[in-house]
C-alpha cells in the first residue's frame, strides 16, 4: 500500500519530520507547510498532486541520499521554498503547470556528486549553491537570484542565463550568459575576498551598468573570469578589490579572457587608469581576448621626495658647467 496524504485541508509541521518508507507516498489536494526539519528517506518516488508546499524559514528539506525516487509536482502543485532545500541526484519533475520558487531568503542546494535534473519551471530569487556534480535545468527563471558554482561543479540553466542577480563560484556554467541591469553582477572566487577561476562554456555579455567584481590577493591569488565564446563589456563596471593585496614588485593580472579563438569587445566604464589602495592600476585591452590588470605600489612620499632632490642637485651641476 502507498502511503497518502489527502484531502481538502492544510497540514503544519513545527518540528522535525522524518519519511522513512521504503516505497512511493502521494500528498493530493492539502497545503502543506513545515517549519522545522523535514527528510525524506524513502526510497519510493514522491508525488504531489494539486499541493501547495512553503517550507518555511526555519526549515530544513532534504533528500540526499542515493538511489531514491522522483520528487514529482502534478497537476498544478507549487512548491515555495524560504528555508533551505538540499538535493543530491533524486530527479526533480514539475509537470502538469507545477513549479518551484526558490524565494528571496531561501537557499536551494546541490550537494554529492552526480546529475541533478530539474525538470519543469523553477524560479529562483534566492540563493543556488552547486558543491559537487550538476545541477541541470530545463526551465530556469531568474529573478534576480544569486547562484554560487563551486570548484569542480557545474551548472546549466537551459543553455542560456540571463541574469539580474549574481553568478559566483569557481566551477563552470554551461551555457552562454548575460548579466543585466546595475543590479547584475558576476564574481570569480567562492566567496568576496576568496580568489578563483570561474568558467563561462559559452559567450558572455556583462550589459551596460552591470558589474565583473575581481578581488586580488597577491601575484599567485587573483580572479580570473574566462568564456569559451566571444565577450562583450561594452559598458559595464569593473570592481576590484584591492584592500588585501601584496606584491614584491610591478605585476600584471589577467582577470577577464576569452578562450579558444574567441575575442572581447567593448572596454569598462572605468578609467583606463586609476590609483586605489596604494597601487597605481592600468586596464590593458590591448590583445583583443582579454583584460589584463597592470598594478605597481604608489612610491612612499619619501621616494618622491628623494627622486626630486637628486633631480634638483643634477640641475644645479649642469648649471655649475
Amino acid at each position: 500500500t502507498t502511503p497518502q496524504m489527502n484531502g481538502s485541508g492544510s497540514s503544519t509541521f513545527n518540528g522535525a519530520v522524518n519519511f522513512t518508507n521504503p516505497g512511493a507516498f502521494n500528498i493530493e489536494d492539502r497545503s502543506i507547510n513545515t517549519n522545522g526539519g523535514v527528510a525524506w528517506t524513502t526510497a519510493g518516488d514522491i508525488i504531489l498532486d494539486n499541493v501547495d508546499w512553503v517550507n518555511g524559514a526555519a526549515s530544513t528539506f532534504t533528500r540526499t541520499a542515493g538511489g531514491m525516487g522522483t520528487f514529482r509536482l502534478n497537476n498544478n502543485s507549487t512548491f515555495s521554498n524560504e528555508g533551505t532545500v538540499e538535493f543530491s541526484t533524486t530527479p526533480i519533475d514539475l509537470l502538469t503547470g507545477s513549479s518551484f520558487t526558490n524565494e528571496s531568503a531561501g537557499t536551494f542546494t546541490k550537494s554529492g556528486g552526480g546529475t541533478l535534473d530539474v525538470n519543469g519551471s523553477f524560479t529562483n530569487s534566492g540563493t543556488i549553491n552547486v558543491l559537487e556534480g550538476v545541477l541541470d535545468f530545463d526551465n530556469y527563471t531568474d529573478a534576480g537570484g544569486t547562484i554560487n558554482v563551486a570548484s569542480g561543479a557545474s551548472v546549466d540553466t537551459g543553455g542560456s542565463l540571463t541574469t539580474t542577480g549574481t553568478v559566483a563560484g569557481e566551477g563552470t556554467v554551461d551555457g552562454s550568459v548575460t548579466v543585466s541591469s546595475a543590479t547584475g553582477s558576476i564574481a570569480p572566487g567562492a566567496t568576496a575576498g576568496d580568489t578563483g577561476t570561474l568558467v563561462i562554456d559559452g559567450t558572455l555579455d556583462i550589459d551596460p551598468d552591470a558589474t565583473l567584481v575581481i578581488d586580488l590577493t597577491d601575484a599567485a591569488n587573483f580572479d580570473l573570469l574566462q568564456a569559451t565564446g566571444n565577450i562583450d563589456i561594452d559598458g559595464s563596471t569593473l570592481v576590484v578589490n584591492s584592500s588585501g593585496l601584496t606584491l614584491g614588485g610591478p605585476e600584471s593580472f589577467t582577470v577577464l579572457e576569452a578562450t579558444g579563438g574567441s575575442t572581447l569587445t567593448g572596454v569598462f566604464t572605468n578609467a583606463a587608469m586609476f590609483t586605489q589602495d596604494g597601487f597605481n592600476f592600468e586596464i590593458d585591452y590591448s590583445s583583443g581576448t582579454s583584460v589584463v590588470l597592470n598594478v605597481s605600489a604608489v612610491p612612499e612620499p619619501s621616494s618622491l621626495a628623494l627622486l626630486g632632490v637628486v633631480g634638483l642637485g643634477a640641475a644645479m651641476r649642469r648649471r655649475r658647467r
